[in-house]
């Protein structure tokens, strides 16, 4: 059926903050868990932070060349980096990791009474900063009032992982995964994973 959820810079937007919201989690857990309390901060001085100048600015800026592309590199290589820091220190941690992107999904109000669920496949995907400025990476294969099934058709955020040497399905999607069913948790919708490029959100 196509490649849907057109990249608007509204949306590009919220979903760079919402990938520093986990940052800050990643961040949050190293510093509870006595793995490094100053990480956080580590990781700005490598990379560098997200030029969040609110919306309407930042979107002046986006219009700039080279700007977003700059911004979005920022974004996807601290949230690799502080995820290896963690996991290399302690793989273990993957469990206090998941549990902070499930109970970060809870916080996420999604009404969606009454509504097909491809709107709440939209509130996800709003989320997400899957894919840059422009391209889709998800393709909807099949779309029901109550149940809709796509696959991932361009990992861009896969690159990052690589070049840092980090398991993107064992971490990245996992991680992804768990703060889906946080956002899911208080609906009778189920996120699932089919394969390893196939997911479906379907009514229980």
């Amino acid at each position: 059926m196509g490649n849907i959820n057109t990249n608007k810079p509204e949306k590009v937007y919220m979903r760079i903050r919402q990938q520093e919201k986990f940052i800050e989690t990643v961040a949050k857990v190293a510093d509870e868990e006595g793995i490094n309390e100053n990480l956080i901060n580590e990781v700005k001085e490598r990379f560098g932070n997200f030029e969040d100048l609110g919306l309407e600015e930042t979107l002046k800026k986006m219009s700039q060349y080279g700007w977003l592309d700059r911004n979005l590199e920022i974004v996807e290589k601290r949230f690799a980096y502080v995820v290896k820091s963690v996991i290399d220190a302690d793989e273990s941690q993957l469990v206090n990791l998941e549990n902070a992107f499930y109970e970060l999904g809870q916080e996420v109000e999604t009404d969606y009474e009454g509504k097909p669920i491809r709107y709440v496949y939209d509130a996800i995907r709003d989320m997400l900063l899957d894919g840059g400025k422009t391209e889709e990476i998800n393709q909807i294969i099949n779309e029901e009032y109550d149940e809709i099934v796509w696959s991932r058709v361009r990992p861009t955020t896969k690159k990052y992982w690589d070049e840092m040497g980090i398991d993107f399905a064992k971490y990245y999607l996992k991680l992804r995964s768990r703060f889906i069913q946080g956002m899911l948790e208080k609906t009778d919708i189920k996120f699932e994973k089919l394969d390893d490029t196939v997911c479906q959100l379907v009514r229980r």
